[in-house]
């Protein structure tokens, strides 16, 4: 992305398609924990898969959809 660090559109959406791929992967892994772990211990790892998440986006999709939104996914808020 220009002015982003990204020199091309193309590898914004590698980097985009890696990202979304890493979100589904924490949404699994949240959904196995809430069937094997406590609650307690459920909270506190969705806390820490959510800061994750959260960072995914705002410090990775966020600014790729900024410069190249019609990279972003339908649905996606």
């Amino acid at each position: 992305m220009p002015g982003d660090g990204l020199a091309s559109e193309a590898a914004a959406k590698e980097i985009r398609d890696f990202l979304l791929r890493h979100a589904e992967e924490c949404n699994d892994l949240l959904i196995h924990l809430q069937s094997e772990r406590s609650r307690d211990e459920f909270r506190q790892c969705g806390f820490l898969l959510g800061s994750v998440m959260y960072a995914h986006y705002e410090n990775g999709l966020a600014p790729i959809f900024r410069v190249y939104p019609h990279l972003k996914p339908e649905g996606l808020n």
